[in-house]
Protein backbone atom coordinates (compact mmCIF):
# COMPACT_ATOMS: atom_id res chain seq x y z
CA UNK A 1 0.00 0.00 0.00
CA UNK A 2 2.96 2.10 0.80
CA UNK A 3 4.58 1.47 -2.73
CA UNK A 4 1.65 2.14 -4.45
CA UNK A 5 0.97 5.77 -2.76
CA UNK A 6 4.86 6.74 -3.32
CA UNK A 7 4.38 5.52 -7.01
CA UNK A 8 1.14 7.43 -7.05
CA UNK A 9 2.80 10.82 -5.28
CA UNK A 10 5.61 10.46 -7.80
CA UNK A 11 3.46 10.18 -11.17
CA UNK A 12 1.68 13.64 -9.31
CA UNK A 13 4.96 15.29 -8.97
CA UNK A 14 6.07 14.68 -12.15
CA UNK A 15 2.96 15.97 -14.01
CA UNK A 16 2.76 18.86 -12.01
CA UNK A 17 6.46 19.23 -12.51
CA UNK A 18 5.88 19.15 -16.10
CA UNK A 19 3.12 22.05 -16.03
CA UNK A 20 3.95 25.26 -16.86
CA UNK A 21 2.91 28.59 -14.97
CA UNK A 22 -0.48 29.50 -16.46
CA UNK A 23 -1.52 25.25 -16.46
CA UNK A 24 -0.59 25.08 -12.86
CA UNK A 25 -2.85 28.21 -12.16
CA UNK A 26 -5.27 27.28 -14.33
CA UNK A 27 -5.41 23.47 -12.15
CA UNK A 28 -5.44 25.33 -8.74
CA UNK A 29 -8.36 27.63 -9.67
CA UNK A 30 -10.30 24.45 -10.78
CA UNK A 31 -9.36 22.85 -7.32
CA UNK A 32 -10.76 25.72 -5.27
CA UNK A 33 -13.90 26.13 -7.74
CA UNK A 34 -14.89 22.33 -6.83
CA UNK A 35 -13.89 22.43 -3.25
CA UNK A 36 -16.36 25.66 -2.89
CA UNK A 37 -19.07 24.47 -5.51
CA UNK A 38 -19.19 20.80 -3.07
CA UNK A 39 -19.03 22.48 0.03
CA UNK A 40 -21.89 24.51 -0.90
CA UNK A 41 -24.00 21.89 -1.88
CA UNK A 42 -23.16 19.70 1.06
CA UNK A 43 -24.27 22.64 3.54
CA UNK A 44 -27.00 23.56 1.36
CA UNK A 45 -28.13 19.70 0.97
CA UNK A 46 -27.63 18.91 4.64
CA UNK A 47 -29.84 21.42 6.26
CA UNK A 48 -32.96 21.06 3.82
CA UNK A 49 -33.09 17.05 4.46
CA UNK A 50 -33.49 17.99 8.38
CA UNK A 51 -36.98 17.43 8.80
CA UNK A 52 -38.88 18.21 12.48
CA UNK A 53 -39.12 15.08 14.65
CA UNK A 54 -41.19 17.06 17.59
CA UNK A 55 -42.27 20.48 18.10
CA UNK A 56 -43.01 21.76 21.54
CA UNK A 57 -41.68 19.11 23.42
CA UNK A 58 -41.30 19.47 27.38
CA UNK A 59 -37.95 19.04 29.23
CA UNK A 60 -38.33 15.94 29.93
CA UNK A 61 -39.65 14.51 26.58
CA UNK A 62 -36.48 16.43 24.84
CA UNK A 63 -34.36 14.64 26.58
CA UNK A 64 -35.35 11.56 26.62
CA UNK A 65 -35.64 11.48 22.63
CA UNK A 66 -31.94 12.76 22.62
CA UNK A 67 -31.27 10.22 24.46
CA UNK A 68 -32.19 7.84 22.57
CA UNK A 69 -30.81 9.75 18.90
CA UNK A 70 -27.48 9.40 20.65
CA UNK A 71 -27.95 5.50 21.14
CA UNK A 72 -28.67 4.90 17.48
CA UNK A 73 -25.65 7.04 16.06
CA UNK A 74 -28.32 9.41 14.85
CA UNK A 75 -27.54 13.20 13.79
CA UNK A 76 -30.37 15.97 15.18
CA UNK A 77 -30.28 19.35 15.58
CA UNK A 78 -31.82 21.30 18.56
CA UNK A 79 -34.23 24.71 18.32
CA UNK A 80 -36.31 26.45 19.76
CA UNK A 81 -34.29 26.15 22.95
CA UNK A 82 -34.29 22.74 23.14
CA UNK A 83 -38.08 22.64 22.13
CA UNK A 84 -37.28 21.33 18.40
CA UNK A 85 -36.02 18.20 17.39
CA UNK A 86 -34.75 18.09 13.84
CA UNK A 87 -33.51 15.17 12.32
CA UNK A 88 -32.44 13.47 8.42
CA UNK A 89 -35.57 13.39 6.54
CA UNK A 90 -35.04 9.42 5.42
CA UNK A 91 -35.32 8.83 8.79
CA UNK A 92 -38.47 10.89 10.38
CA UNK A 93 -41.06 8.43 10.06
CA UNK A 94 -38.92 5.15 11.41
CA UNK A 95 -37.86 7.27 14.25
CA UNK A 96 -41.79 8.46 14.79
CA UNK A 97 -42.75 4.86 14.91
CA UNK A 98 -39.92 3.83 17.30
CA UNK A 99 -40.29 6.76 19.96
CA UNK A 100 -44.48 5.87 19.62
CA UNK A 101 -43.76 2.52 20.99
CA UNK A 102 -41.58 3.38 23.66
CA UNK A 103 -44.51 6.20 25.08
CA UNK A 104 -42.35 9.14 23.67
CA UNK A 105 -43.25 12.05 23.45
CA UNK A 106 -45.37 11.53 26.69
CA UNK A 107 -45.81 15.09 27.79
CA UNK A 108 -45.44 14.39 31.16
CA UNK A 109 -48.68 12.27 30.55
CA UNK A 110 -48.37 8.83 31.90
CA UNK A 111 -51.65 5.98 30.00
CA UNK A 112 -52.26 2.18 30.78
CA UNK A 113 -48.34 2.19 30.32
CA UNK A 114 -47.79 1.98 33.88
CA UNK A 115 -49.50 -0.88 35.15
CA UNK A 116 -46.29 -2.91 32.67
CA UNK A 117 -43.88 -2.77 35.86
CA UNK A 118 -46.60 -2.99 38.86
CA UNK A 119 -45.17 -3.91 42.23
CA UNK A 120 -46.09 -7.47 43.62
CA UNK A 121 -47.10 -5.91 46.90
CA UNK A 122 -49.31 -2.41 46.13
CA UNK A 123 -52.37 -2.23 48.04
CA UNK A 124 -55.99 -2.07 46.57
CA UNK A 125 -55.49 1.98 47.08
CA UNK A 126 -52.02 2.53 44.79
CA UNK A 127 -53.90 0.05 42.20
CA UNK A 128 -56.87 2.55 42.45
CA UNK A 129 -55.18 5.68 42.34
CA UNK A 130 -52.84 4.36 39.31
CA UNK A 131 -55.82 3.13 37.35
CA UNK A 132 -57.30 6.93 37.38
CA UNK A 133 -53.89 8.20 36.55
CA UNK A 134 -53.79 5.97 33.55
CA UNK A 135 -57.33 6.85 32.36
CA UNK A 136 -56.92 10.59 32.68
CA UNK A 137 -53.41 10.27 30.54
CA UNK A 138 -55.39 7.57 28.30
CA UNK A 139 -57.90 10.34 27.45
CA UNK A 140 -55.56 13.24 27.43
CA UNK A 141 -53.85 11.66 24.43
CA UNK A 142 -56.96 11.11 22.97
CA UNK A 143 -57.82 14.58 23.27
CA UNK A 144 -54.57 15.93 22.53
CA UNK A 145 -55.15 14.00 18.73
CA UNK A 146 -57.88 16.38 18.12
CA UNK A 147 -57.13 19.20 15.45
CA UNK A 148 -56.27 22.57 17.05
CA UNK A 149 -54.97 21.02 20.40
CA UNK A 150 -51.51 20.46 21.36
CA UNK A 151 -51.48 19.80 24.93
CA UNK A 152 -54.44 18.23 27.37
CA UNK A 153 -54.36 17.26 30.83
CA UNK A 154 -57.70 15.40 32.80
CA UNK A 155 -57.43 14.78 35.85
CA UNK A 156 -60.26 12.61 37.43
CA UNK A 157 -61.97 12.52 41.14
CA UNK A 158 -63.87 9.06 41.69
CA UNK A 159 -66.66 8.66 43.10
CA UNK A 160 -66.55 8.69 47.02
CA UNK A 161 -69.03 5.56 48.24
CA UNK A 162 -70.62 6.08 51.67
CA UNK A 163 -73.44 4.08 53.80
CA UNK A 164 -75.49 7.34 53.39
CA UNK A 165 -76.72 8.16 49.78
CA UNK A 166 -76.64 11.87 50.99
CA UNK A 167 -73.34 11.27 51.63
CA UNK A 168 -72.60 10.06 48.46
CA UNK A 169 -70.04 12.02 46.22
CA UNK A 170 -70.21 11.61 42.29
CA UNK A 171 -67.82 11.36 39.93
CA UNK A 172 -65.82 14.39 38.58
CA UNK A 173 -63.38 15.39 36.02
CA UNK A 174 -60.99 18.62 35.05
CA UNK A 175 -59.77 19.37 31.74
CA UNK A 176 -57.02 21.74 31.06
CA UNK A 177 -56.82 22.47 27.23
CA UNK A 178 -53.37 23.97 25.94
CA UNK A 179 -54.48 25.34 22.02
CA UNK A 180 -52.58 26.15 18.99
CA UNK A 181 -51.78 29.80 18.22
CA UNK A 182 -54.75 31.21 15.95
CA UNK A 183 -57.15 28.46 16.94
CA UNK A 184 -60.55 29.20 18.47
CA UNK A 185 -62.54 26.05 20.56
CA UNK A 186 -65.91 26.30 19.61
CA UNK A 187 -69.11 24.84 21.88
CA UNK A 188 -69.61 22.19 19.59
CA UNK A 189 -65.70 21.14 20.47
CA UNK A 190 -66.26 21.80 23.87
CA UNK A 191 -69.30 19.24 24.27
CA UNK A 192 -67.82 16.40 22.00
CA UNK A 193 -64.82 16.53 25.06
CA UNK A 194 -66.95 16.62 27.59
CA UNK A 195 -68.79 13.46 26.44
CA UNK A 196 -65.52 12.43 25.60
CA UNK A 197 -64.64 12.30 29.04
CA UNK A 198 -67.96 11.41 30.41
CA UNK A 199 -68.05 8.36 28.75
CA UNK A 200 -64.61 6.96 29.40
CA UNK A 201 -65.18 7.37 32.89
CA UNK A 202 -67.75 5.43 35.04
CA UNK A 203 -70.96 7.15 36.71
CA UNK A 204 -69.25 10.57 35.48
CA UNK A 205 -72.12 13.06 34.23
CA UNK A 206 -71.20 15.37 31.42
CA UNK A 207 -72.40 18.13 33.68
CA UNK A 208 -69.70 17.21 35.73
CA UNK A 209 -66.99 17.87 32.79
CA UNK A 210 -65.21 21.41 33.34
CA UNK A 211 -63.48 22.42 30.68
CA UNK A 212 -60.58 25.47 30.85
CA UNK A 213 -57.41 26.89 28.88
CA UNK A 214 -53.83 27.42 29.59
CA UNK A 215 -55.07 31.16 29.98
CA UNK A 216 -57.71 30.34 32.58
CA UNK A 217 -61.04 30.85 30.73
CA UNK A 218 -63.67 28.68 31.41
CA UNK A 219 -64.92 26.58 28.17
CA UNK A 220 -67.49 24.64 29.44
CA UNK A 221 -69.44 27.19 31.12
CA UNK A 222 -71.92 28.01 28.08
CA UNK A 223 -71.45 24.80 26.38
CA UNK A 224 -74.94 23.06 27.98
CA UNK A 225 -76.93 26.20 27.26
CA UNK A 226 -79.78 26.70 24.58
CA UNK A 227 -78.60 27.79 21.29
CA UNK A 228 -79.50 31.74 22.13
CA UNK A 229 -78.72 32.14 25.84
CA UNK A 230 -75.29 32.51 26.09
CA UNK A 231 -73.28 36.08 24.97
CA UNK A 232 -70.48 34.36 23.17
CA UNK A 233 -72.96 32.55 21.19
CA UNK A 234 -74.59 35.88 20.40
CA UNK A 235 -71.07 37.72 19.74
CA UNK A 236 -70.50 35.16 17.49
CA UNK A 237 -73.69 35.12 15.16
CA UNK A 238 -73.54 38.79 14.92
CA UNK A 239 -69.81 38.57 13.68
CA UNK A 240 -70.73 36.03 11.53
CA UNK A 241 -73.68 38.28 9.92
CA UNK A 242 -71.20 41.38 9.95
CA UNK A 243 -68.63 38.91 7.88
CA UNK A 244 -71.54 37.67 5.50
CA UNK A 245 -72.46 41.37 4.47
CA UNK A 246 -68.60 42.57 4.44
CA UNK A 247 -68.12 39.45 2.51
CA UNK A 248 -70.99 40.25 -0.44
CA UNK A 249 -70.48 44.24 -0.19
CA UNK A 250 -66.25 43.55 -0.94
CA UNK A 251 -67.16 41.50 -3.72
CA UNK A 252 -69.44 43.78 -5.70
CA UNK A 253 -66.51 46.86 -4.86
CA UNK A 254 -63.78 44.82 -5.99
CA UNK A 255 -65.46 44.46 -9.25
CA UNK A 256 -65.80 48.24 -9.55
CA UNK A 257 -63.01 49.73 -7.58
CA UNK A 258 -60.47 47.01 -7.78
CA UNK A 259 -58.74 45.15 -4.92
CA UNK A 260 -56.89 46.91 -2.17
CA UNK A 261 -59.27 50.14 -2.87
CA UNK A 262 -61.53 50.65 -0.57
CA UNK A 263 -62.54 49.35 3.51
CA UNK A 264 -65.69 48.09 4.31
CA UNK A 265 -67.27 47.94 8.33
CA UNK A 266 -70.43 46.45 8.93
CA UNK A 267 -72.17 46.66 12.69
CA UNK A 268 -75.19 44.54 12.90
CA UNK A 269 -77.52 45.13 16.29
CA UNK A 270 -79.35 42.22 16.31
CA UNK A 271 -82.16 41.47 19.09
CA UNK A 272 -81.62 38.39 20.56
CA UNK A 273 -84.54 38.07 22.85
CA UNK A 274 -87.69 35.68 22.28
CA UNK A 275 -90.37 36.93 22.12
CA UNK A 276 -93.74 34.97 22.26
CA UNK A 277 -97.49 36.85 21.76
CA UNK A 278 -100.89 34.62 21.81
CA UNK A 279 -104.30 36.88 20.30
CA UNK A 280 -107.69 35.51 20.51
CA UNK A 281 -110.28 36.29 18.40
CA UNK A 282 -114.22 36.57 18.52
CA UNK A 283 -116.60 36.56 15.48
CA UNK A 284 -120.53 36.56 15.80
CA UNK A 285 -122.68 33.44 14.15
CA UNK A 286 -124.37 34.57 10.60
CA UNK A 287 -127.81 33.38 9.69
CA UNK A 288 -127.93 30.34 12.27
CA UNK A 289 -124.60 28.99 10.77
CA UNK A 290 -123.01 28.57 14.23
CA UNK A 291 -122.89 25.08 15.79
CA UNK A 292 -125.39 24.58 18.38
CA UNK A 293 -123.48 24.57 21.96
CA UNK A 294 -127.33 23.96 23.77
CA UNK A 295 -130.50 24.75 22.76
CA UNK A 296 -133.55 24.60 26.04
CA UNK A 297 -137.28 24.20 24.73
CA UNK A 298 -140.25 25.02 26.87
CA UNK A 299 -144.05 23.84 26.52
CA UNK A 300 -146.67 25.22 28.86
CA UNK A 301 -150.67 24.78 28.95
CA UNK A 302 -153.47 25.09 31.29
CA UNK A 303 -157.73 24.86 31.25
CA UNK A 304 -160.69 24.98 33.97
CA UNK A 305 -163.12 27.26 35.38
CA UNK A 306 -163.64 30.42 37.49
CA UNK A 307 -161.81 30.31 40.73
CA UNK A 308 -163.92 31.66 43.67
CA UNK A 309 -161.91 34.35 44.85
CA UNK A 310 -159.66 35.19 47.41
CA UNK A 311 -160.48 35.46 51.62
CA UNK A 312 -161.46 38.46 52.74
CA UNK A 313 -163.41 41.40 52.20
CA UNK A 314 -164.26 40.75 48.56
CA UNK A 315 -165.09 37.10 49.33
CA UNK A 316 -168.30 38.18 51.56
CA UNK A 317 -169.96 41.25 49.14
CA UNK A 318 -172.40 39.29 47.07
CA UNK A 319 -171.71 38.72 43.36
CA UNK A 320 -173.30 38.70 40.31
CA UNK A 321 -174.23 34.52 39.44
CA UNK A 322 -172.27 33.56 36.51
CA UNK A 323 -172.99 32.09 33.32
CA UNK A 324 -173.30 27.94 33.85
CA UNK A 325 -170.72 26.09 31.66
CA UNK A 326 -167.93 28.82 30.75
CA UNK A 327 -164.75 28.07 31.09
CA UNK A 328 -161.20 28.89 30.38
CA UNK A 329 -157.69 27.80 28.69
CA UNK A 330 -153.86 28.74 28.06
CA UNK A 331 -150.47 27.31 26.41
CA UNK A 332 -147.06 28.58 25.97
CA UNK A 333 -144.28 27.66 24.29
CA UNK A 334 -140.35 28.87 24.30
CA UNK A 335 -136.99 27.72 22.23
CA UNK A 336 -133.77 28.73 23.77
CA UNK A 337 -130.67 28.09 21.77
CA UNK A 338 -127.01 29.01 22.40
CA UNK A 339 -124.63 28.71 19.30
CA UNK A 340 -120.66 28.21 19.72
CA UNK A 341 -118.77 31.64 19.80
CA UNK A 342 -116.28 31.72 16.43
CA UNK A 343 -113.13 31.92 18.04
CA UNK A 344 -109.26 32.10 16.39
CA UNK A 345 -106.55 31.96 18.42
CA UNK A 346 -102.77 33.23 17.29
CA UNK A 347 -99.63 32.55 19.06
CA UNK A 348 -96.59 34.13 17.29
CA UNK A 349 -93.08 33.29 18.17
CA UNK A 350 -90.12 36.06 17.38
CA UNK A 351 -86.92 33.44 17.08
CA UNK A 352 -83.52 36.15 18.78
CA UNK A 353 -81.62 37.53 16.07
CA UNK A 354 -84.09 39.82 14.52
CA UNK A 355 -81.53 43.03 12.77
CA UNK A 356 -82.58 46.49 14.74
CA UNK A 357 -79.89 48.52 13.14
CA UNK A 358 -76.95 48.41 10.64
CA UNK A 359 -74.17 50.66 10.48
CA UNK A 360 -72.40 50.36 7.53
CA UNK A 361 -69.02 52.73 6.70
CA UNK A 362 -66.82 52.50 3.35
CA UNK A 363 -63.99 54.14 2.83
CA UNK A 364 -62.25 54.51 -0.83
CA UNK A 365 -59.31 56.04 -2.22
CA UNK A 366 -59.09 59.66 -2.27
CA UNK A 367 -58.75 59.65 -6.01
CA UNK A 368 -62.51 58.55 -6.77
CA UNK A 369 -64.59 60.98 -7.96
CA UNK A 370 -68.00 62.27 -6.03
CA UNK A 371 -70.39 60.63 -8.96
CA UNK A 372 -68.84 57.68 -8.42
CA UNK A 373 -68.86 57.61 -4.39
CA UNK A 374 -72.89 58.01 -4.98
CA UNK A 375 -73.18 55.40 -7.03
CA UNK A 376 -71.32 53.49 -4.76
CA UNK A 377 -73.67 54.75 -2.07
CA UNK A 378 -76.75 53.86 -3.84
CA UNK A 379 -74.97 50.31 -4.85
CA UNK A 380 -74.41 49.50 -0.99
CA UNK A 381 -77.80 50.93 0.29
CA UNK A 382 -79.44 48.51 -2.11
CA UNK A 383 -77.25 45.78 -1.41
CA UNK A 384 -77.44 45.69 2.75
CA UNK A 385 -81.38 46.57 2.02
CA UNK A 386 -80.77 50.26 4.14
CA UNK A 387 -83.59 51.34 5.98
CA UNK A 388 -84.08 54.94 6.97
CA UNK A 389 -86.80 54.19 9.51
CA UNK A 390 -85.06 51.66 11.28
CA UNK A 391 -82.21 53.85 12.28
CA UNK A 392 -79.60 52.46 9.59
CA UNK A 393 -76.38 55.06 9.00
CA UNK A 394 -74.72 54.15 6.10
CA UNK A 395 -71.20 56.34 5.29
CA UNK A 396 -69.07 56.65 2.03
CA UNK A 397 -66.14 58.46 2.59
CA UNK A 398 -62.93 59.22 0.30
CA UNK A 399 -59.77 59.40 1.96
CA UNK A 400 -55.97 58.60 1.04
CA UNK A 401 -54.56 55.09 1.51
CA UNK A 402 -51.54 54.72 3.56
CA UNK A 403 -49.78 52.55 1.58
CA UNK A 404 -46.78 52.61 2.94
CA UNK A 405 -47.04 49.24 4.58
CA UNK A 406 -47.57 47.80 1.13
CA UNK A 407 -44.38 49.46 -0.33
CA UNK A 408 -42.40 48.18 2.08
CA UNK A 409 -43.73 44.75 1.64
CA UNK A 410 -43.48 45.14 -2.26
CA UNK A 411 -39.77 46.20 -1.29
CA UNK A 412 -38.94 43.37 0.65
CA UNK A 413 -40.16 41.07 -2.05
CA UNK A 414 -38.05 42.76 -4.88
CA UNK A 415 -35.07 42.48 -2.44
CA UNK A 416 -35.71 38.90 -1.70
CA UNK A 417 -36.35 38.14 -5.39
CA UNK A 418 -32.87 39.94 -6.62
CA UNK A 419 -30.93 38.14 -3.74
CA UNK A 420 -32.29 34.86 -4.97
CA UNK A 421 -31.82 35.71 -8.32
CA UNK A 422 -28.12 36.74 -6.98
CA UNK A 423 -27.71 33.44 -5.65
CA UNK A 424 -28.96 31.89 -8.72
CA UNK A 425 -26.42 33.89 -10.54
CA UNK A 426 -23.40 32.65 -8.38
CA UNK A 427 -24.67 29.31 -8.13
CA UNK A 428 -24.85 29.17 -12.11
CA UNK A 429 -21.59 31.39 -12.56
CA UNK A 430 -20.17 28.55 -10.71
CA UNK A 431 -21.61 25.47 -12.42
CA UNK A 432 -20.56 27.78 -15.86
CA UNK A 433 -16.75 28.00 -14.21
CA UNK A 434 -16.10 24.71 -13.43
CA UNK A 435 -17.71 23.45 -16.74
CA UNK A 436 -15.72 25.54 -19.04
CA UNK A 437 -12.66 24.94 -16.63
CA UNK A 438 -13.05 21.00 -17.39
CA UNK A 439 -13.77 21.13 -20.70
CA UNK A 440 -10.31 22.77 -20.92
CA UNK A 441 -8.65 20.69 -18.88
CA UNK A 442 -10.19 17.70 -20.84
CA UNK A 443 -9.09 19.31 -24.08
CA UNK A 444 -5.67 19.99 -23.31
CA UNK A 445 -5.49 16.28 -21.74
CA UNK A 446 -7.06 14.78 -24.90
CA UNK A 447 -4.28 16.71 -27.02
CA UNK A 448 -1.55 16.31 -25.04
CA UNK A 449 -2.62 12.34 -25.19
CA UNK A 450 -2.99 13.08 -29.35
CA UNK A 451 0.45 14.23 -29.21
CA UNK A 452 2.24 12.02 -27.49
CA UNK A 453 4.49 10.31 -29.94
CA UNK A 454 4.70 6.81 -30.34
CA UNK A 455 7.77 4.58 -29.07
CA UNK A 456 10.99 5.12 -30.75
CA UNK A 457 9.55 7.10 -33.60
CA UNK A 458 8.58 10.75 -31.72
CA UNK A 459 9.70 12.68 -29.39
CA UNK A 460 7.81 14.98 -27.25
CA UNK A 461 8.24 18.71 -28.35
CA UNK A 462 9.86 19.94 -24.70
CA UNK A 463 12.15 16.70 -24.94
CA UNK A 464 13.17 17.52 -28.36
CA UNK A 465 13.74 21.15 -27.49
CA UNK A 466 15.67 20.16 -24.59
CA UNK A 467 17.99 17.48 -26.66
CA UNK A 468 18.72 19.73 -29.17
CA UNK A 469 20.22 21.98 -26.58
CA UNK A 470 21.90 19.51 -25.25
CA UNK A 471 23.45 17.80 -28.28
CA UNK A 472 24.35 21.08 -29.52
CA UNK A 473 26.33 22.05 -26.03
CA UNK A 474 27.45 18.55 -26.87
CA UNK A 475 28.82 19.63 -29.90
CA UNK A 476 30.45 22.46 -29.50
CA UNK A 477 32.03 20.58 -26.24
CA UNK A 478 33.43 17.62 -28.63
CA UNK A 479 34.79 20.74 -31.65
CA UNK A 480 36.75 21.61 -29.31
CA UNK A 481 37.87 18.82 -27.63
CA UNK A 482 39.05 17.99 -30.92
CA UNK A 483 40.74 21.67 -31.84
CA UNK A 484 42.50 20.88 -28.57
CA UNK A 485 43.58 17.40 -29.79
CA UNK A 486 44.72 18.22 -33.06
CA UNK A 487 46.69 20.99 -31.30
CA UNK A 488 48.53 18.08 -29.34
CA UNK A 489 49.04 15.86 -32.17
CA UNK A 490 50.63 18.49 -34.06
CA UNK A 491 52.92 19.42 -31.26
CA UNK A 492 53.54 15.90 -30.70
CA UNK A 493 54.63 15.30 -34.71
CA UNK A 494 57.05 18.34 -34.20
CA UNK A 495 58.72 17.35 -31.56
CA UNK A 496 58.62 13.54 -32.03
CA UNK A 497 57.61 12.54 -35.54
CA UNK A 498 58.78 8.47 -35.14
CA UNK A 499 56.00 8.26 -31.76
CA UNK A 500 53.69 10.16 -34.18
CA UNK A 501 53.85 7.66 -37.26
CA UNK A 502 54.09 4.86 -34.87
CA UNK A 503 50.14 6.08 -32.95
CA UNK A 504 48.93 6.87 -36.64
CA UNK A 505 49.76 3.17 -38.24
CA UNK A 506 48.57 1.34 -34.35
CA UNK A 507 44.69 3.75 -35.13
CA UNK A 508 45.08 2.44 -38.96
CA UNK A 509 45.76 -1.33 -38.35
CA UNK A 510 42.76 -1.11 -35.50
CA UNK A 511 39.80 0.40 -38.10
Amino acid sequence: MAELFEKYKKEIIAFWEKLNKSKKLMLIALIVAMTFFFGYLIIRGSSSNYQALYRDLTAADAGAVVDILEEQNVSYQIESNGSTILVPEAELYPLRLELANQGLPSQGVVGFEIFNSSEFGSTEFEREVNYYRALGGELSRSIQSISGISFARVQISPPEQSLFLAEEKAASASVILDLERGFNIDNNQVQAIQNLVASGVQDLAVAEVTIVDTSGALLSANSSSDEWGSSSDHFALSQEFENSLENDLSVLLNRVLGPDNFVVKVNADLNFDQLESESTTFTPVVDDEGIIRSQEMTSQSQSGGMTGGTPGTDSNIPQYQAVEGQESSSESQSTITNYEINQRIERQVYAPGELQRLSVSVIVDEETDQQTIDQIRGAVSAAVAYDEGRGDELNVSAIRFDRSLERAVEEARLAQEESQRRENYIYGGLIIFILVITAGLITFLYRKRSAQPQKGTQVDLRAADEEAEEALFQKDAEAEKTAKVKRELENMVHADPESAAKLLRGWLAED
